[in-house]
């Protein structure tokens, strides 16, 4: 049996939407003690120094790239692509498609795969690399863990940590839409990307693409599919993606006080989409579709409407990847929510 979003600690129910913003604190903290650790509070001294300005994708977008610097003394980084599109139809404020990438899949140029398609649909395309926030390795001596010691937060919580601090310059600009940021990522990266808007509600939607276990797979669900990540071979195989404590849980997954569907039930009310290809049985793509329906109930609650609405699933033949296809559907699907293009 799933534990229930919709019900407190203390076993009282939670009827209406200032309940719920109470169960959402409580839910936050199950994740940050049972699941990926708790990450340090924002900084407030993101600032951003622009280090490329040119024209791409023959003079139809502005790429630039600027190197964000916050934290203690300043001394984190994030180096930052942003493409934004071009032309006298273009709004003054545009909305956000954020993505994280593999960081060392980023290239020099900082032109990531598909970001052209981005522009030309008339967003602001952001993109970074997890490597600037924490190497993908199973230590804590490098990225931003020495900054903070004091902090429980594993790798996955550190990519999400470093993409709302791209938030936080990204809503000071005056070319941006604060209130329309969209963020996305696939397989790990998808897991941080809806961690990250989970977590922070100024982020205005979240598509994740093949984020399995961890991310939008339900863990309980993973171990009755042959061939699905378990919480038993993601906390073997990436331990350090999450706090010490899940993996306690490896062998009696039933007894965990959370899971997936509750991470995609603190994004109510706003829109969620999930991605992932029919034969990418390791990401589980029925438990993923699982989770999605079983975070209905609290978007009931809120009045933002469920599957088709404030919520979408796509499902296409293949496997774990990323397609143009898939991208141009969340754009779809962002245009909707954001009624961009009307």
């Amino acid at each position: 049996m799933l534990p229930d979003p919709l019900i407190f600690n203390d076993g009282s129910p939670v009827t209406n939407a200032p309940q719920w913003q109470r169960r959402r604190v409580e839910i936050q903290t199950l994740f940050e003690t049972y699941v990926y650790g708790q990450a340090p509070p924002p900084p407030g001294n993101v600032v951003g120094e622009e280090i490329l300005h040119r024209p791409v994708f023959d003079g139809a977008a502005l790429q630039r790239i600027f190197m964000l610097r916050f934290g203690p003394q300043q001394k984190l980084t994030i180096r930052l692509s942003t493409v934004m599109p071009l032309g006298a139809s273009q709004p003054r404020r545009l909305p956000v498609a954020l993505s994280l990438m593999r960081g060392d899949h980023l290239p020099e140029d900082g032109l990531w795969p598909n970001c052209d398609l981005i522009a030309r649909r008339g967003y602001l395309g952001v993109c970074f690399g997890n490597a600037d926030c924490d190497l993908d390795k199973p230590d804590r001596t490098d990225g931003y863990h020495p900054f903070y010691p004091g902090y429980t937060w594993a790798t996955l919580a550190v990519w999400a940590w470093g993409m709302q601090r791209v938030v936080d310059w990204l809503i000071a600009q005056d070319f941006v839409d604060a209130g329309k940021i969209a963020v996305t990522g696939h397989s790990r990266r998808g897991k941080a990307a809806l961690l990250a808007a989970a977590l922070d509600q100024r982020i205005a939607l979240a598509a994740p693409s093949g984020s399995g276990a961890g991310g939008v797979g339900l863990s309980r669900h993973a171990k009755t599919v042959g061939g699905a990540e378990t919480v038993s071979a993601i906390t073997k195989q990436f331990p350090y993606w999450f706090v010490p404590r899940l993996a306690e849980y490896a062998r009696r997954v039933e007894d965990l006080p959370v899971d997936q569907h509750m991470l995609i039930a603190l994004m109510a009310p706003r829109p969620v989409m999930n991605c992932d290809g029919l034969d990418d049985r390791w990401a589980n793509p029925s438990g993923e579709k699982a989770a999605m329906l079983a975070a209905l109930p609290v978007y009931d609650l809120l009045g933002a409407g469920g599957i088709g609405n404030k919520m979408a699933m796509r499902f296409r033949p293949g496997g774990h990847d990323m397609t143009r296809e898939d991208l141009s559907a969340i754009l779809d699907f962002c245009d909707r929510q954001f009624q961009h293009g009307e």
